[in-house]
């Protein structure tokens, strides 16, 4: 099927049609309230005034008003099939739109009034005529179509017809009232359209020198940071010899400044993407002619996201074509489904895939065909450094689909753009990515909490006489007070109680100093701003390690989270013992206090799985005590009943 025949049999959102089937392509058309609500009028008073009562014997008058009239409903025709001009006649219809206004407006009701021998009917017709004029033009284009239509019309009846019919003075006066009363009226109205317009013009001035301003300082930033992450390395070998964290780090600070974006993720409908469009096609220049083809290929009813940052990149990016749209042609913006896939980290030769939708613009004869896999790399900035102007809305669109862990091709074509969204953003997207900004502090009425007192005293208690470094234990308590502060468990506890016990229950099988760290630090990378560059820095790379292999989270930058079965998988291939053990002493804290969360299904659903994959661990690491706790606790949930 076609696209005109879609266009033709099938509406956006057609509830007749299965979702698995529903293919649409839709003419996004705009109401021109200034063409197509003209030639409605225009036709109704054409058709309403004809069979009026006539006084003036002209010969042949109704040969006359059939042609008048025939030829301005024919012009109104026009007005009306606009769309199915072809590409070479719509770049001169402004001249055809002029031309419409003073053929029917002030000429050919000029005529009709002499023809109609000043009929009281005709003298209002005229009147509204010019009232309506200087509604759709501004004054000094009324002043040009008004008299030029008037001279005309006066002009062809005195040549073709005769001499002007006698005018009483009673209609005389109504005449001159009406018209200028009517072209005061409009003028008045005119005026203030057009100091709003001006007003608006002004504010757009504005706006622009401010996106200008906006922009040059966006791109010193992005030279800038280009320039640090070049000469870093060079830096780094010769002045200072810091480590592989400290450049780790400082790109993550780079990356907040200048490439992270904040969401405000809610559900976004397919049908609410198309409104959006519709709107944006009504916002833009009357005279622009560009048809707007919508084309769905989805089983997918919508997709989350943040629908102003959507909106934002659907805005540049068909701007951009069109001003790359030389010859005119129709844009196409076509929703299919797709596939995303990201690595990753310690599951070799495994790809991640997310459901996505695919959104392509183009204004080109053929859409791209969909690719099997689209692959995203969560460690890389999609942004380049542009150099020219019309860049920066490309620039914007790829730190828009980088906040939404998506992919985009807009490189390949000044004429298509390609982008690539997941289904479902909150699978994908941690929760702590909107947590970057945050300031990190911690809550002076959470330190004096008798818990968090008890339980730092008694870790500090079994760490004597070990070889762990006291002082940095402590600094690693300081770290999780700070992040987790203010948060609280389900128990209403302070959360940071809750790594604590992990590194005492952890204390029971291993006093490696770097799997304590590990167990206090665990969900810092997944619930709070520290990154794991941080984390290297201040407590090295074994830890940074064990804590990466603790959390749900991938990504250095984009952080993303993983489901439950990839998650178990990395932790099944440990690599080291001690990071199993910090997730087993982990999840032995949480079967101990499973109680507080609110659904039994939520309980059960955990206990399951800690039966299928973490007693299993537990036997393999040798850790039966853990085992068998972690066994009873989880058959004592299953147990409960509704």
């Amino acid at each position: 099927m076609n696209n005109q025949q879609l266009i033709k049999n099938h509406s956006l959102g057609d509830p007749s049609l299965p979702e698995k089937d529903m293919q649409a392509a839709e003419e996004l058309r705009v109401d021109k309230p200034n063409y197509t609500s003209f030639a409605f009028f225009m036709s109704f008073i054409y058709m309403t005034t004809f069979f009026s009562h006539i006084d003036n014997q002209v010969p042949n008058l109704y040969s006359w008003l059939i042609g008048i009239k025939g030829v301005g409903t024919l012009l109104c025709v026009g007005l009306f099939i606009e769309h199915y001009w072809p590409a070479w006649l719509k770049q001169r219809f402004t001249i055809y739109w002029y031309f419409t206004l003073f053929y029917c407006l002030p000429f050919s009701f000029t005529l009709l009034l002499l023809l109609n021998a000043y009929s009281i009917e005709w003298i209002v017709c005229l009147s509204l005529a010019l009232t309506l004029l200087l509604v759709l033009v501004n004054w000094r284009i009324f002043l040009g179509l008004a008299l030029g239509g008037v001279s005309l019309a006066l002009g062809l009846y005195q040549l073709w017809v005769g001499p002007f019919p006698s005018l009483s003075t009673d209609n005389l006066y109504l005449l001159v009232y009406s018209c200028s009363f009517s072209i005061a009226m409009g003028l008045l109205f005119s005026l203030r359209k057009e100091r709003s317009l001006n007003v608006l013009q002004l504010r757009n001035q504005q706006l622009l020198e401010e996106q200008q301003k906006n922009r040059q300082e966006l791109l010193s930033t992005l030279k800038s940071r280009e320039v640090l992450l070049e000469e870093l390395p060079t830096y780094l070998d010769e002045k200072v010899a810091m480590d592989q964290g400290v450049t780790a780090f400082i790109q993550q600070m780079l990356y907040r400044m200048t490439d992270y974006m904040r969401l405000e993720v809610t559900f976004i409908t397919i049908d609410a993407i198309a409104q959006a469009i519709r709107e944006f096609r009504r916002l833009q220049n009357p005279n622009d002619t560009t048809i707007f083809l919508l084309q769905q290929e989805t089983q997918y009813k919508g997709l989350e996201a943040d629908f102003d940052k959507l909106k934002q990149l659907l805005h540049n990016a068909i701007n951009y074509l069109q001003e790359h749209n030389i010859t005119d042609n129709s844009l196409t913006i076509a929703i299919e489904d797709a596939v995303l896939g990201h690595d990753v980290a310690h599951m070799p030769n495994h790809i991640r895939t997310l459901e996505a939708l695919k959104i392509t613009l183009t204004t080109e004869d053929q859409v791209p065909p969909t690719q099997s896999l689209y692959k995203i790399n969560l460690s890389q900035s999609s942004t380049w450094l542009p150099q020219q102007e019309d860049e920066f809305l490309l620039v914007e669109n790829a730190r828009i689909v980088d906040a939404h862990y998506g992919y985009l091709d807009v490189k390949s074509s000044p004429h298509t753009h390609v982008y690539v969204l997941p289904v479902k953003l909150r699978e994908i997207r941690g929760k702590v990515m909107e947590l970057i900004q945050e300031p990190a502090a911690a809550d002076p009425e959470e330190l004096k909490h008798p818990l968090a007192i008890q339980l730092e005293r008694e870790l500090m208690d079994k760490l004597v006489g070990t070889h762990v470094d006291i002082n940095i234990i402590k600094t690693a308590l300081d770290v999780i007070k700070r992040y987790h502060g203010g948060v609280k468990r389900k128990s209403g506890e302070p959360f940071f109680t809750h790594p604590i016990n992990v590194a005492l229950i952890l204390l029971e099988h291993s006093q490696d100093q770097d799997a304590i760290l590990g167990a206090l630090l665990h969900d810092t990378i997944e619930d709070t701003n520290l990154h794991l560059a941080q984390i290297r820095k201040l407590f090295g790379e074994k830890v940074e390690f064990l804590v990466a292999k603790a959390t749900n989270l991938e990504g250095y930058k984009n952080r993303a989270s993983l489901p439950d079965y990839e998650n178990i998988v990395r932790i099944m291939n440990y690599e080291d013992p001690l990071a199993a053990l910090v997730k087993l002493s982990d999840r032995m804290h949480n079967m101990r206090t499973i109680q507080h969360h609110p659904k039994l299904s939520k309980q059960k659903y955990i206990a399951e799985e800690t039966l299928e994959h973490f007693v299993p661990l537990a036997h393999k690491l040798k850790l039966y005590k853990m085992a068998e706790e972690l066994e009873r606790l989880s058959q004592e949930v299953m147990a409960k009943k509704e």
